[in-house]
């Protein structure tokens, strides 16, 4: 019968030392990677804090185990589960995006300054249409900005910023789409 948490049997086998009592059985020498070991209380509610954070420095697969070695008590967990990378919060699937759109910011703003700056310079030569071309460009200027402004915000704290999200998707029914 296979032994997953250290008790009296398991100390008896030797599979495991005393130190590790009421823990999950873990051959140290086999297993290459990070844990934590947290208290659960035998009775009421417990809440973990900081104790639960774990810091895992290399990239690539992860695996979340979660034992109960108490008392046969059911152990109910919630909260967040947040993984951040060495870029940030941002899914790794998205900073390519967050790249190419802050690109297209600095872009779009020059090309906007510019623009504007040569409007005034030939006011005198301008045709109405000129105005409409303007207002596209600021159009597309503030559906770029406020794009990659989410993307920066949800790299920075994690969460997404709903009022820069929403803006940004809907800013092409101003015309810049």
């Amino acid at each position: 019968m296979p032994r997953w948490c250290c008790d009296e049997v398991s100390l008896a086998l030797g599979l495991c030392a005393e130190a590790e009592y009421g823990k999950l059985i873990i051959k140290r020498s086999e297993f290459k990677g990070s844990y934590v070991a947290v208290h659960v209380p035998t009775n009421g509610v417990g809440i973990v804090g900081s104790q639960g954070v774990l810091f895992a420095e290399e990239s690539g697969s992860h695996i979340l185990a979660i034992a109960n070695c108490g008392a046969g008590e059911d152990v109910y967990v919630s909260g967040k589960a947040i993984w951040k990378s060495k870029h940030g919060y941002l899914p790794g699937d998205r900073w390519g995006e967050f790249e190419f759109l802050s690109a297209l910011t600095f872009l779009f703003a020059l090309l906007l300054c510019w623009y504007g700056y040569q409007m005034h310079v030939h006011s005198d030569h301008s045709i109405p249409i000129q105005r409409w071309l303007l207002i596209t460009l600021l159009a597309g200027f503030i559906e770029v900005l406020f794009k990659a402004g989410d993307y920066w915000i949800w790299n920075e704290d994690g969460v997404r910023f709903t009022v820069a999200m929403y803006i940004g998707e809907f800013s092409f029914l101003t015309g810049s789409s």
